[in-house]
């Protein structure tokens, strides 16, 4: 049986436009009017920016509150990046996800921060959490920016559940090939649809911010995408499709799918190596 789910994803114009919040705004309000199920925004696009720096707000807070009234209007769930104010001398990049009531269900603190010198590091806390959220449509996850660079991360998510996860970034991408390729080996290892939600610096020049927020499905095919433009990409996907095995007989009917053949020849015994922390001075 199938389970389709219409899933968008919105590139937003420069994250230091005057206007991004009444532009991300517009964005979500097209995910609705085109009937989607949730829709995902780029890294920060919550966060009040103010000459280049980024106001922390409490979760829930006003920024919550209007993307709240937009979901519950319609009835879509709202994954909102921001910059959560828990009354420390830093904050979390957080991700928020707003249920089509306009509740929040639940949130992502993003848990790979880039290294000091770079920004992030100097004003950032690391979340210690990897959570899934069940939706009416199956289970989610979601990660942001650096987290990509980290595989165990997504398999983690996936052996917890996760069906489509979403991937709010503010990186810059010297033509997208980088980019767009770990997206979808992410998808491919995990068997997941994963959904990067992209900034566009207008116009697109190389190493720039580059849009091209897209949706892709679990054999690395970009179902929808926006293009070097801003814009809102929308694909249906059906969450039971899955690479199908070419096995025949019993062992078809016992592993039909690439998904249940992965889960199936695991072996977590050989990754112990992983959890091992990296040594002082041993970092080249």
């Amino acid at each position: 049986m199938a389970r389709r789910v219409r899933i968008a994803s919105c590139s937003v114009e420069h994250y230091f436009s005057k206007d991004e919040r009444e532009q991300c705004m517009r964005l979500v309000d097209e995910a609705g009017q085109r009937k989607a199920d949730i829709v995902c925004l780029p890294e920060f696009v919550g966060a009040d920016n103010r000459k280049g720096n980024w106001i922390a707000e409490p979760v829930p807070g006003p920024t919550v509150q209007a993307f709240a009234a937009l979901a519950a209007k319609h009835r879509m769930y709202v994954v909102l990046p921001l910059m959560e104010d828990v009354g420390e001398a830093k904050a979390y990049n957080t991700a928020v996800l707003i249920g089509r009531s306009g509740e929040v269900v639940g949130k992502y603190r993003k848990t790979h921060i880039c290294l000091p010198e770079f920004g992030e590091g100097e004003c950032t806390l690391a979340g210690d959490e990897l959570p899934v959220f069940k939706t009416d449509f199956g289970t989610i996850a979601i990660s942001t920016c650096m987290d990509i660079h980290y595989p165990e991360l997504y398999a983690v998510l996936t052996l917890k559940g996760a069906e489509i996860i979403f991937w709010p970034s503010g990186a810059l991408d010297y033509t997208g090939d980088l980019i767009e390729s770990l997206v979808n080996a992410r998808a491919i290892d995990n068997q997941v649809v994963m959904v990067p939600s992209h900034h566009i610096q207008m116009p697109y020049l190389a190493g720039k911010p580059y849009g091209r927020s897209r949706i892709v499905d679990c054999m690395g095919r970009t179902r929808a995408d926006t293009g070097h433009f801003p814009g809102v990409a929308v694909a249906d996907v059906d969450l039971d499709e899955t690479y199908p095995m070419w096995y025949s007989g019993g062992m078809l009917e016992r592993y039909p799918t690439m998904r249940a053949t992965i889960r199936k020849t695991r072996r977590p015994e050989l990754y112990g190596e992983l959890t091992k922390p990296v040594p002082p001075g041993d970092i080249r």
